[in-house]
């Protein structure tokens, strides 16, 4: 034990060791304190709404062309983060002491002929007028009754599911992309 309470030979507590070991802990705390992360001073409320502002603005700004893969947009982008990461005293984790992380992202898919969709015998569907393979999807074959779930979605918190009434079981579920409109957008 670091503390001991016991008496000397007249009786009385070892003082000494308990002031002792009470700086000694102090000490401690004081170091885990001033060596901490933590800060005593409270963020600038206004300042951090202002500099999120700012980058926000320029993240999103036409002059970043969306920032899509491969495009000088995100270049730019990823140039600022790094810039803006190196300002706020940030130690780098990525690739080579950088703050970059290489990583593939596949971008597209190139659709394989031949490549049908057909719902009946009598109604071919074709490419990128009636149907659009998923960029993601693979080569294949299925066959199974088809049933429309709308964008695929189930959202408790929204109440709202597409799956609804719908026996999608054993069966291929044909969704639209992307995601519904928010309720207060789509005309009544």
């Amino acid at each position: 034990m670091l503390l001991q309470s016991r008496e000397d030979s007249s009786g009385e507590f070892c003082a000494d060791k308990i002031k002792s070991a009470s700086a000694f802990f102090v000490l401690i705390l004081i170091w885990t304190f001033t060596h901490s992360g933590w800060t005593a001073e409270t963020p600038d409320l206004a300042r951090s709404r202002a500099e999120i502002q700012r980058h926000v603005r320029y993240l999103a700004s036409d002059e970043l062309m969306g920032r899509g893969v491969d495009t000088p947009g995100i270049e730019l982008a990823r140039d600022y983060i790094a810039r803006e990461f190196k300002q706020y005293g940030l130690v780098p984790g990525g690739d080579k002491g950088t703050y970059f992380q290489e990583l593939e992202v596949v971008t597209g898919a190139k659709i394989k002929e031949p490549t049908a969709a057909i719902l009946s015998e009598n109604s071919p569907l074709v490419v990128d007028r009636d149907w659009t393979p998923f960029g993601a999807s693979r080569s294949g074959e299925a066959e199974g009754e088809v049933v429309f779930v709308g964008y695929g979605i189930t959202a408790q918190g929204y109440d709202y599911d597409d799956y609804a009434g719908v026996d999608a079981s054993g069966k291929i579920a044909l969704v639209l992309r992307y995601e519904p409109l928010p309720l207060r957008v789509i005309p009544q």
